[in-house]
C-alpha cells in the first residue's frame, strides 16, 4: 500500500515502470473492474431468490429481509467513513472494501456446504427422497398417500420448499454475509466520487464517473446471466431425471457466491498500489489531515455540515426523489425474476437471462448516454435537473401498462377447475393427499394439482405413466403446462423502454446533487445521498415488496418445521398489487423532483456551465485585456474631448 508518496507502488517498492499507471484513467479502469465484481456479488442473490426459497423453505418476506441485510451493514458505517473522505487514503480504503466483499460472498456459500446431508449428499440419499415423495403421491387404491401426523422432520418426507430445523441457521449465515457486503459498500460511492472529482477537471467528472457507473451496472447484468447458468446446473442422479420445469429443481446457487468472492479478492490487489493523490493534481487535493483536532470539534463540524445540507432545498428534494426511485429499483431487481417466473410460467434460468439482458441493454446503455449528454453539451446543474425531471415524469405512468400486460391464472384440475363426474370419481379412488401440491402437465395439455390426482400409477424417466384419470395410456410431466399467453416479450420490451429512459436520468441527477452544494460539503452530500437512498429506498424496498408478494400466495409449502416457500400465486392479484405499489412510488418521486427543479430556478450559480482549467487560465487574461482596452478607449476619448475644447 502507498500511504505517503504520490507514486504508484507498495511501501518503498515504487518501480519506475509502474508510474505509467499513476493516472486517473488507469485508476478508473482498475476500479471499474472492482465495481463490476462487487456489484455482481450484491445483486447475485436477487437472481437466486426462488432457488433459495426452495432450498431452505424461505418465504418472500424472509427473502426480502436477506436482501435488506446488505443495507443494514451499509448503514452501520456510511456516515463515519464518508465524513473522513477528505483525509482518508481512498484507494487503500477501496481495496479493503473489495476484499471484504469477496470474503462475504464466500461466507454466503457456506449455507449450502453446512446444510445437513447437502454438502456431501449421495445419489442414494437423493434417490430415496424422490422415491418417498413419489410413493406418497402416486395413485394407489390402498391409501398409501397418507402418513402418520406424528412423523416429523427426519421421518416424514419433505416437499421442496418446506421449512426445516436448518432454515434459521441458513438465514443467519446468509444474513451475516450480506451485512459484511454492506459494510464493504459503505465507502465506495462517496470515496470514488470525491477522488475522481478532485483529480480531474470539473467538466470531465461526469465522463469518468459515467464510465465507472456504466461498468458497475454491467454487474447486475452479469449476476443475472450467471444466475441463469448456475440455475441450470443440477446434480444428475441415477434413475432420476428432472427438468428445469420440475418443481423439485434446485440450481447450484452457491457457485456464484464462491466464484465471485474469490475473483473480488484478486481484483482488489491493484487498488492498494495507487497513491493518495496524483502529482499533477496535488494542488487541488484537500485531503491533508488537520493536526490536534479534538473529537468535539469534529462533532461540531459534522452537525453544522448536516444542518447546512438540509437547509438546501435543491439537495433535500432531489435526494428524497432519488430515495423513492431507489425503492422502486430495489423492489424490481429483487423480485422481478420471481414475477417473470410466476406470471409467465418460465423456469428460473430463463427469468435470469431476461433480467441480465435488460440490465445490459437498458441500465448500462442508459447510464452511459446520460453521462455522455452531460459531458458533450456541458450541461449546467439546472439543465441536468430539468432533464432528470422530464425523464422521471415520463416514466412515472409506466406501471399503469403493467396492469394489462400479463397472463391469467392457470386452470388446475383438482384446485380451481370443475371436472366431470367420471374424473372426480377417478381422483377420489386414488386416495390422494389433497394438501400436497405438485403440479403436472397431462398429455391432454391440461394442468393437474398433482400426479396422484391425474391418476398416475407409475413413475419413469420421462415423468409419470398410466395416468388413468387423463385417459388410457396417458402420461404426465412435472410442472405446469406452457400457458397460451404470448405477453412475455411484450412486457419485457415495455420494461426495457422505460428502464432506459429512467437510467438516462441517473447521471444528470447525480451531477446536480454534487453541484448544488458547496465544495466543502460535497463528500458529505454524497454520503447522505447514499445513506437516505438506503434508509428510504434500498432497505425497505425488498422487505415491503416481499410482504406484498406473500399476500398474493394461495398455496404454501408447509411441514413440521413451519410454513415454507409459496407454491402457487394468484397471478392477477400479483400483477395488480405489484404495479399499484410501483405507480404510487413513482408519482411521489416525480413530485419531489419537481420541487427540486423549482428550487434550482432561483439559483444563478446552478445555471453556469462548468469551465475547464484552460478556460480558467485564459478567461481572466481576456477580461484583463478587455479592461485595459476599455480604459485606453476612455483615456483616448477624454483626450479628444479636451483637444476639441481647446480648439
Amino acid at each position: 500500500m502507498n500511504t505517503q508518496s504520490d507514486k504508484c507502488g507498495i511501501g518503498r517498492c515504487q518501480p519506475k515502470s509502474l508510474q505509467y499507471c499513476a493516472t486517473i484513467a488507469c485508476f478508473t479502469g482498475i476500479y471499474s473492474l472492482s465495481s463490476l465484481t462487487t456489484s455482481t456479488l450484491s445483486i447475485y442473490i436477487s437472481s437466486q431468490i426462488t432457488t433459495l426459497e426452495k432450498q431452505f423453505g424461505f418465504n418472500s418476506s424472509q427473502s426480502g429481509f436477506l436482501l435488506s441485510c446488505n443495507d443494514i451493514g451499509f448503514l452501520l458505517l456510511t456516515l463515519f467513513v464518508s465524513y473522513r473522505a477528505t483525509t482518508a487514503h481512498i484507494p487503500l480504503a477501496l481495496g479493503i472494501s473489495t476484499v471484504l466483499y469477496g470474503f462475504a460472498g464466500i461466507l454466503c456459500s457456506f449455507a449450502y456446504f453446512l446444510m445437513p446431508s447437502q454438502g456431501s449428499r449421495t445419489e442414494t440419499t437423493n434417490r430415496t427422497s424422490f422415491e418417498q415423495t413419489d410413493s406418497l403421491q402416486l395413485c394407489n387404491l390402498m391409501n398409501l398417500s397418507s402418513y402418520d401426523a406424528d412423523q416429523c422432520e427426519s421421518e416424514a418426507p419433505k416437499a421442496v420448499g418446506t421449512a426445516t430445523t436448518f432454515t434459521p441457521f441458513a438465514m443467519v449465515i446468509i444474513a451475516i454475509g450480506m451485512i459484511l457486503q454492506g459494510i464493504g459498500k459503505s465507502p465506495r460511492t462517496p470515496y470514488v466520487s470525491y477522488y475522481v472529482d478532485e483529480n480531474v477537471e470539473k467538466r470531465k467528472t461526469s465522463m469518468y464517473l459515467g464510465i465507472i457507473i456504466t461498468v458497475g451496472i454491467f454487474g447486475p447484468a452479469l449476476a443475472f446471466a450467471l444466475g441463469a447458468v448456475f440455475s441450470n446446473i443440477y446434480v444428475t442422479l441415477e434413475d432420476v431425471t428432472i427438468t428445469t420445469r420440475d418443481p423439485r429443481w434446485i440450481g447450484a446457487w452457491w457457485l456464484g457466491f464462491l466464484i465471485f468472492g474469490i475473483i473480488s479478492i484478486v481484483i482488489s490487489l491493484p487498488l492498494f498500489c495507487f497513491p493518495k493523490h496524483f502529482q499533477s493534481n496535488k494542488e487541488v487535493i484537500k485531503t491533508e489531515p488537520k493536526e490536534n483536532v479534538k473529537f468535539l470539534s469534529h462533532m461540531k463540524g459534522f452537525i453544522s455540515t448536516v444542518l447546512r445540507l438540509f437547509r438546501n432545498g435543491c439537495f433535500t428534494f432531489s435526494i428524497l426523489g432519488s430515495c423513492l426511485q431507489m425503492f422502486f429499483v430495489s423492489g424490481m431487481i429483487s423480485f422481478m425474476p420471481k414475477f417473470l417466473e410466476t406470471q409467465f410460467t418460465i423456469p428460473t434460468w430463463h427469468a435470469n437471462l431476461l433480467m441480465g439482458g435488460l440490465n445490459i441493454c437498458s441500465a448500462s446503455l442508459g447510464t452511459f448516454i446520460g453521462g455522455f449528454i452531460v459531458y458533450k453539451f456541458r450541461m449546467t446543474p439546472y439543465a441536468c435537473m430539468k432533464l432528470a425531471l422530464i425523464l422521471t415524469a415520463t416514466t412515472s405512468f409506466a406501471p399503469l401498462i403493467g396492469f394489462f400486460v400479463g397472463c391469467d391464472n392457470p386452470e388446475i384440475i383438482g384446485y380451481n377447475t370443475k371436472s366431470n363426474v367420471n374424473l372426480t370419481t377417478c381422483i377420489e379412488d386414488c386416495n390422494c393427499n389433497k394438501d400436497t401440491y405438485f403440479p403436472v402437465c397431462g398429455s391432454d395439455n391440461r394442468n393437474y394439482f398433482s400426479y396422484c390426482q391425474a391418476g398416475c400409477m407409475e413413475h419413469n424417466l420421462d415423468g409419470y405413466a398410466e395416468c388413468k384419470c387423463i385417459g388410457e395410456g396417458a402420461t404426465a410431466t412435472p410442472g405446469l403446462c406452457k400457458p397460451d399467453c404470448d405477453m412475455l416479450y411484450v412486457y419485457i420490451s415495455l420494461v426495457f423502454v422505460f428502464a432506459l429512459s429512467q437510467t438516462i436520468a441517473l447521471m444528470p441527477e447525480y451531477i446536480f446533487v454534487m453541484r448544488c452544494v458547496d465544495d466543502k460539503d460535497k463528500a458529505m452530500a454524497l454520503a447522505f445521498r447514499s445513506l437516505l437512498a438506503t434508509v428510504l429506498g434500498w432497505f425497505p424496498g425488498p422487505v415491503i415488496v416481499g410482504k406484498v408478494v406473500d399476500t398474493c400466495c394461495r398455496l404454501w409449502n408447509s411441514s413440521c418445521g413451519g410454513t415454507g416457500a409459496c407454491a402457487l400465486y394468484d397471478l392477477v392479484d400479483f400483477r395488480y398489487r405489484r404495479h399499484a405499489l410501483d405507480l404510487g412510488v413513482k408519482l411521489v418521486a416525480t413530485v419531489f423532483s419537481f420541487l427540486a427543479f423549482m428550487c434550482a430556478r432561483n439559483r444563478q450559480d446552478l445555471k453556469q456551465k462548468p469551465v475547464s482549467k484552460l478556460e480558467k487560465t485564459i478567461i481572466p487574461e481576456v477580461e484583463e485585456l478587455m479592461e485595459k482596452s476599455t480604459d485606453d478607449e476612455h483615456i483616448h476619448g477624454h483626450r479628444k474631448l479636451i483637444n476639441g475644447h481647446s480648439a
